[in-house]
């Protein structure tokens, strides 16, 4: 009977042990949650450093060592005491973090989501008119007075693209997902669109549309390039398994107290 008591306590220790050992996995993917959250930020930063340092602060490791040493010392009592603690300890871990998941559903990624689609489309309708006023422009012969009216078709989409580009330049500062590749093809049109303003203003219809072709190639790369950022940002939802772990450890940690009490 002795023997087989030692040989209860003994594996309760084993699953104590494992449990213990869970927290610490549980402590990487909250590791790799913040790597996450530098990408597309859905907490604060405050929210961010109370989630990581959670579980240390907690204390629960500590008490989780303590019910392993009581059990392999054979001290049922103590070990079905300090295994409730850890019980306790655990179950709020599992309210904080569900209060945590709760704040990044209800976070800002859909607004970002949503302003980074807005400006695809602002993207999109400036290359559209690119397009339009490029095929205008072909419709003039080289050197006739109309072509500069045309320039300020082309200025008002010049101001465009400047509104587009502030837009982003703000979004850049809440997601990763802007990268530097974006700005540059932005920048490019820009300065595409100067040229052919300028060469309209002058009448040399062959060189506006040489610039013309040119700005509407780094539109059309933009909006390329803005189109996957919000495909990835889509992708970048808050991994649940840190949550659904610690629910699941709450779970085994009653399993031990009760097998304990036994």
């Amino acid at each position: 009977m002795e023997e087989a008591k030692k040989e209860e306590l003994s594996s309760l220790k084993e699953k104590q042990d494992d449990l213990k050992k869970g927290t610490e996995g549980l402590e990487k993917k909250l590791q790799e949650l913040n790597e996450l959250m530098k990408e597309t930020p859905l907490l604060s930063s405050e929210d961010m450093d109370t989630l990581l340092n959670s579980v240390e602060k907690s204390g629960v490791k500590n008490d989780m060592q303590k019910t392993s040493q009581s059990l392999q010392k054979g001290e049922k009592s103590e070990g079905l005491k300090s295994g409730k603690t850890c019980a306790n300890k655990l179950s709020n871990l599992s309210l904080k973090f569900q209060s945590m998941l709760q704040k990044m559903k209800q976070g800002d990624k859909e607004q970002i989501l949503a302003d980074m689609r807005k400006s695809l489309q602002d993207i999109l309708y400036l290359s559209d008119s690119q397009e339009s006023l490029f095929e205008d422009t072909k419709n003039f012969q080289p050197r006739e007075a109309g072509l500069a009216k045309l320039a300020a078709e082309e200025q008002k989409l010049m101001e465009g693209l400047t509104q587009v580009g502030s837009d982003l330049k703000e979004l850049a500062k809440k997601t990763f997902y802007i990268n530097q590749d974006l700005a540059e093809k932005l920048s490019l049109a820009f300065i595409n669109m100067l040229q052919a303003i300028g060469r309209l203003e002058e009448l040399d219809g062959n060189r506006s549309l040489s610039y013309q072709f040119e700005s509407l190639f780094n539109l059309n790369q933009a909006a390329k390039s803005l189109l996957e950022g919000v495909e990835n940002a889509q992708k970048s939802c808050p991994n649940p398994d840190a949550f659904a772990q610690l629910q699941g450890m709450c779970q085994k940690q009653g399993a031990i107290n009760d097998q304990t009490s036994d």
